[in-house]
């Protein structure tokens, strides 16, 4: 009985981090349908949400490829962060509260025009913390009622332990085989265990979402059921460096392009127009291009005009509108230079 139990503990450990997210991320329905079982809600609904990185700008958030820290946005005001661990500790408990009260000022706080604060009351962060192996008394989805069971105005937050170590006790639960084979592919499981699913079970054969996230698993996994790193490296290197997603690279991106944005104004409009147009080439900063290319123009009509050409003359040389050379240059002084037909 002994080596038994712990026989089904080995199986149902859970898979890396990395292995885990990525799964996660290159399965979007799989996902959805693993949330919405968690978290009671509406797999129509889930289903239209998607991945996002918290750690980037807006404009990026949308586009995410690598593997990071995920969270899933159903709509604007609910968002669904997931986390794994291999075994219960204090240390991820407290990680736990970390990660809610990020996502919480993350999605809730944002400023307005006038670099004020505001805070949207409607949030909702539904908290997934999935283990390995956790307490023996919970059971395979436990529920944290610490506030209440449903959202309201002092609550924002509700948290969900899933134990993987207890997957087993629902294999034979009637109306159960389903979660049981959706949840399986996030164990630690080998090649012929995955080949016998992908082969023998009747729920994977039938929904083509989960016999996908098998089948991916087959590619990337050894046969003592660790992960390949490498071989994944190998198959998506090319892919993921087309695309731009070398790791770091759009944080370093979306970063860099704010705080060169900023620079610029700032150096640009104190240091004058010619260093500004410099920085602003360098670092993105499109008022410090503007300006500058204002200044050339202007110096370039000024300089032609002071050689004695005519307002046409210098709209014909430069390709400039007449309107806006005569804009450019003193109206009253020289819009008499036009000729006249």
């Amino acid at each position: 009985m002994r080596k038994t139990l712990q026989k089904m503990n080995e199986v149902s450990v859970i898979i890396t981090d990395f292995v885990f997210k990525k799964i996660l991320l290159e399965n979007p329905k799989y996902a959805a349908k693993i949330i919405s079982w968690i978290c009671n809600l509406e797999y129509e609904k889930v289903v239209k949400g998607h991945f996002i990185d918290p750690n980037l700008s807006a404009r990026k958030s949308i586009e995410v490829h690598r593997v990071g820290d995920l969270i899933y946005k159903i709509d604007d005001n609910t968002y669904v962060d997931i986390e794994a661990y291999n075994k219960y500790s204090r240390n991820t408990d407290l990680k736990n509260l970390d990660y809610q009260n990020r996502a919480v000022s993350r999605f809730s706080v944002t400023m307005d025009k006038r670099g004020k604060k505001t805070y949207n009351t409607d949030i909702k962060i539904y908290f997934i913390a999935i283990y390995g192996s956790l307490l023996k008394s919970m059971p395979f989805i436990k529920y944290d009622f610490t506030f209440s069971q449903e959202f309201n105005n002092s609550q924002f937050v509700k948290i969900s332990y899933v134990c993987l170590d207890k997957l087993e006790t629902i294999k034979y639960t009637k109306g159960k085989q389903e979660i049981y084979e959706y949840f399986k592919a996030l164990t630690r499981i080998g090649v012929k265990d995955i080949e016998s699913i992908l082969t023998n079970s009747r729920i994977v054969k039938k929904d083509k979402t989960l016999e996908g996230v098998y089948q991916s698993m087959l590619m990337f996994y050894k046969e003592d059921g660790s992960y390949d790193v490498k071989a994944f490296y190998e198959h998506r290197l090319i892919d993921e460096y087309q695309e731009g997603y070398g790791v770091g690279e759009d944080v370093g991106e979306a970063r860099g392009l704010k705080r060169g944005q900023k620079l610029g104004m700032e150096r640009g409009q104190k240091l004058g127009m010619e260093r500004g147009q410099k920085i602003g080439m360098e670092r993105g900063q499109k008022i410090g291009m503007e300006r500058g290319q204002m200044l050339e123009r202007t110096n370039i009509i000024g300089s032609l005009s002071n050689r004695g050409l005519s307002n046409d003359e210098i709209s014909n040389i430069t390709s400039i509108p007449i309107e806006e050379v005569e804009r450019i240059l003193n109206p009253d002084s020289l819009k008499l230079k036009r000729k006249i037909h």
